[in-house]
């Protein structure tokens, strides 16, 4: 198995990188003259990460070091094979947004197999994940909840933190169309991008994003009711062989450290 190199200012990557993609505001095309570059990344860790008691953890990667990422900086997350996959299997949504990006950085044989199989992961068990994330920025963007996030000069200026509104729609959008056709298409175009800027911009009142989002939720729901292409839940005996697969195609054509 050949492995082409990482890309420039990627050469940190550690060995079994099998993917690597712009995520974030560009990804969705939603991004502005503020925003940063956003990357996520997923390792095949080496054995001695699967068999003995050692675990990967996440690796997070900032050119900004420990200031505020500008638009120039790159922020890198690398998440370990199996860790991710439990997330991804969940229904989670940021998961879904990596496996369908419009292109990558970097793609491994290994992490091409896992873009060849990125439909086992998606089922109805999404659609409850993806409610949830739509809820949790609106009600962050309400005041109803403590946000983790805090954007005191978009309150300044907007007199609410657009950007809570921003995604909570955008999520129950990417929910709607993932549960209506089992995929996901970025960037976001037509009236559907339209709208997101607006909303980020400003130019949408808190009262219609909170519209927005309840009818979303609705049919959301609705969709994953109807909608019988897709399972329940995911094949997990299908997701074991394609791990078994992936790491045993990693394992062998590498010397990573044992």
């Amino acid at each position: 198995m050949t492995l082409a190199p990482f890309p420039t200012g990627f050469d940190w990557l550690p060995d079994g990188t099998a993917l690597l993609g712009e995520y974030g505001s560009r990804a969705h095309g939603t991004a502005n003259a503020e925003s940063d570059r956003d990357f996520h990344a997923i390792r095949v860790e080496p054995p001695r990460f699967v068999t003995g008691l050692e675990r990967f953890e996440n690796l997070r990667h900032n050119t900004a070091g420990n200031g505020r990422s500008s638009a120039d900086d790159l922020d890198t997350v690398v998440f370990g094979l199996r860790q991710w996959t439990q997330v991804a299997a969940t229904g989670n949504p940021n998961s879904y947004v990596l496996l369908h990006l419009p292109e990558y950085e970097y793609v491994s044989e290994v992490g091409q197999m896992l873009l060849d199989n990125r439909d086992l992961f998606v089922s109805k068990r999404a659609a409850s994940k993806y409610i949830g994330y739509l809820d949790s920025q609106m009600q962050a963007m309400l005041g109803n909840r403590g946000a983790r996030v805090q954007r005191p000069h978009l309150v300044e200026r907007f007199g609410w933190d657009v950007k809570f509104g921003y995604h909570a729609v955008r999520v129950g959008l990417q929910g709607l169309q993932l549960m209506q056709t089992g995929r996901l298409t970025l960037p976001f175009d037509g009236g559907e991008l339209d709208m997101l800027l607006d909303i980020r911009e400003g130019r949408v009142s808190r009262d219609d994003v909170v519209t927005i989002c309840e009818h979303l939720i609705g049919n959301i729901r609705l969709a994953a009711w109807a909608n019988t292409d897709i399972p329940d839940g995911p094949d997990y005996g299908r997701i074991h062989t394609l791990l078994h697969d992936m790491y045993e195609a990693s394992w062998a054509g590498s010397a990573q450290d044992r």
